[in-house]
């Protein structure tokens, strides 16, 4: 609906209009602002897809008794005008203006007699309507132009679908300027209140996923803390029993849980401790888990495996499993035929002779099998423990790469990541001349003296 000020815009041009029309050509085109978004489109879009013309006589698709002449074609579209008009002149009370078709059929009679006195009055023919054509005519109009905002309606209620249907007429009722600007207002409120629910919505929703991530991230640290204490109290129980063969260097798991978890929080802390043995079983090395009879009654333990200094620098089993090469973002092949190997040593503690000889000798005793390591240089000065090793192939690198990422050795994980060949290169240039694998330096095989742990992770 227009304002109600488009209304006597319209009708002040549309008078001034009458004075050169005839009179039912006046009823076509003086309608009220408020029909603007419906009838009066059809002045802008008569031929468009949005406005059904009734059939017009003289054309082989319309040679029946159902079509209209132009003259009449045009007068019925002017009646739609004067129903419209009569129909929201009857607003009242709760309900939508409406009129029955016996009322609807009054007015248009009433608007066709008006046609002819005015016609009688100006001395021009007169031509006599077919009052019950035109006023089919001006139903299937409203009919076939729902766009119209005027709705045909059966007995039930149900939307017409033929002009022989329809029981009663419907239409919107006429809004005064300052309803419509409430109307306006209302819209905009309840808009910027959706907009304002959205808001709120996204904001809880961005407050929920902070407090889950700090609730994850307190639970974390809290499952490290526990772990670091079970770590302390395995280590502590070997040292105090170690001198002495009669006593256990081992601890029940039951009996460690019962002693970090107070009786009152016991309930509450279990998915705490829970997950810090699944840690400790699939990322620590030092502490074994075995089954040991105490009492009569066997229990799952943990045993603490110190490093044996007699061997030297030795390997003391994997932290991902041996089958979860691919565990985090590694790559499935390898790149280039360079690799950069980290954490193999702590120069700062490093006191024998020759000490980067047994790295290199554990390097390649831990590689044992795969033919093609050509050149490997220990970085005495590093602070992260750093060795650079190259392949003759990419794919002995790849093998290279599954025997020793993600290993303990000498209590600290080895990483490996791969290295540019140009890179590794300009680093170390007599590396271009080596052609020859490299063997360790002796046969013992020391780093691998001892049978390393195989934690859970590295029997699935």
């Amino acid at each position: 609906m227009k304002p109600q000020v488009a209304s006597y815009v319209s009708t002040g041009f549309l008078w001034s209009w009458q004075c050169s029309s005839s009179p039912w050509e006046f009823y076509i085109f003086y309608m009220r602002g408020d029909l603007l978004d419906g009838v009066s489109s059809v002045f802008t879009t008569t031929d468009g897809n949005d406005f059904v013309h009734l059939p017009i006589c003289g054309s082989s698709e319309n040679a029946n008794d159902n079509c209209y002449s132009d003259e009449e074609a045009d007068v019925a579209l002017g009646l739609v005008t004067s129903l419209e008009s009569f129909i929201k002149s009857k607003t009242g009370g709760d309900t939508l203006p409406s009129c029955t078709v016996t009322e609807a059929r009054e007015t248009v009679e009433g608007a066709i007699a008006e046609i002819l006195k005015s016609l009688e009055k100006q001395a021009k023919n007169a031509k006599l309507y077919d009052k019950e054509k035109l006023f089919n005519g001006t139903l299937m109009l409203i009919l076939k132009n729902p766009s119209w905002n005027i709705r045909v309606l059966t007995k039930g209620n149900a939307q017409a679908t033929t002009v022989a249907d329809i029981d009663h007429l419907e239409a919107d009722p006429d809004l005064s300027l300052v309803a419509r600007i409430y109307g306006a207002l209302y819209k905009i409120l309840l808009g910027l209140l959706l907009l304002l629910c959205c808001f709120v919505v996204m904001m809880i929703g961005v407050l929920v996923l902070r407090h889950r991530q700090r609730s994850k991230e307190e639970e974390r640290k809290q499952v490290f803390e526990m772990v670091e204490k079970i770590i302390d109290m395995v280590k502590e129980n070997y040292d105090m029993n170690e001198p002495d063969d009669r006593q256990s260097s081992y601890l029940a798991i039951q009996h460690v849980r019962d002693q970090l978890l107070p009786p009152s929080q016991r309930r509450r802390m279990v998915p705490l401790w829970e997950k810090a043995v699944k840690f400790i079983e699939a990322n620590e090395s030092r502490i074994r888990v075995e089954t040991q009879t105490i009492q009569g009654e066997d229990f799952m333990v943990w045993r603490w495996l110190p490093a044996n200094s007699s061997c030297g620098k030795v390997w003391q089993g994997q932290a991902f499993g041996e089958n979860n090469v691919s565990a985090g973002n590694t790559l499935q092949y390898s790149p280039t035929p360079c690799l950069k190997i980290r954490n193999m040593f702590d120069a700062d503690v490093e006191t024998a002779e020759n000490w980067d000889v047994n790295v290199q000798d554990a390097l390649l005793e831990k590689c044992k099998g795969i033919t093609g390591i050509l050149h490997i240089h220990v970085d005495r000065a590093s602070s992260q423990g750093c060795v650079y090793m190259k392949c003759n192939s990419c794919e002995t690198a790849y093998q290279v790469y599954r025997s020793l990422h993600g290993w303990w050795f000498d209590g600290r994980l080895v990483t490996v990541k791969y290295l540019r060949l140009e890179l590794y290169h300009d680093r170390f240039p007599n590396s271009k001349k080596n052609t020859k694998p490299l063997l360790p330096s002796n046969n013992s095989m020391a780093s691998l003296s001892l049978p390393y742990h195989r934690s859970l992770l590295e029997m699935t």
